[in-house]
């Protein structure tokens, strides 16, 4: 800026020399290169706030990036506490878990022996009524004498039935119930002695 001031002045006296025309001329000229340095000037000035508008968003971009930086460590960091919480998330849920299972557990005994002591009270109760209640008398057995006086004696074997002793000796089974006065045929022991009724020839 001194050096265009300095080519300034110099340009005014070297025209203080000159014929009335062409200090006219250069006066013009003059007054364009006062135009032109102003417009310098102006255009220095935005340069100035220009490169200060820069400076100012350099260092906000230096600290931005410093903050994410720092913010990106405290993320890194959020992420590991994370991973802990995570770890002490999960034994919790499964200790709640081992809990609700022992307390289902306990309460499926406590069923189950509940239904066993209402089993062995009905059981208790069955059987003081069965005690209680007089037992049906069982009906007489009725034997006729109307069978055969001749026959022949048999010793009851293993697995003989009545039926059976009766087929072997061509007997009436309802007579050899009758001659032996036998009150359940199915109770046949082995070593018995039965008279068997036959019908004379």
């Amino acid at each position: 800026m001194k050096t265009l001031a300095a080519l300034l002045s110099f340009a005014v006296l070297a025209t203080s020399s000159l014929p009335l025309q062409a200090q006219s001329i250069e006066a013009r000229r003059l007054g364009d290169m006062e135009q032109d340095i102003q417009q310098l000037r102006a255009q220095v000035g935005q340069m100035s706030m220009a490169i200060e508008a820069l400076q100012r968003e350099n260092a906000a971009l230096r600290n931005q990036l410093q903050a994410s930086r720092e913010t990106g460590a405290t993320q890194y960091a959020t992420l590991a506490q994370l991973d802990v919480r995570l770890a002490v998330l999960r034994e919790e849920l499964s200790r709640a878990q081992r809990e609700q299972k022992t307390q289902i557990i306990d309460e499926v005994s406590r069923q189950i022996e509940r239904l066993a002591q209402q089993t062995q009270q009905a059981l208790q109760a069955q059987a003081a009524s069965n005690a209680a209640a007089p037992s049906a008398p069982k009906p007489a057995v009725m034997f006729s004498d109307n069978f055969p006086t001749t026959g022949v004696s048999y010793t009851v074997q293993k697995g003989d039935t009545l039926s059976g002793i009766a087929r072997k000796h061509n007997a009436n089974t309802a007579d050899i119930i009758n001659a032996n006065r036998i009150a359940d045929p199915t109770k046949l022991m082995p070593g018995q002695l039965l008279f068997i009724p036959q019908k004379s020839q």
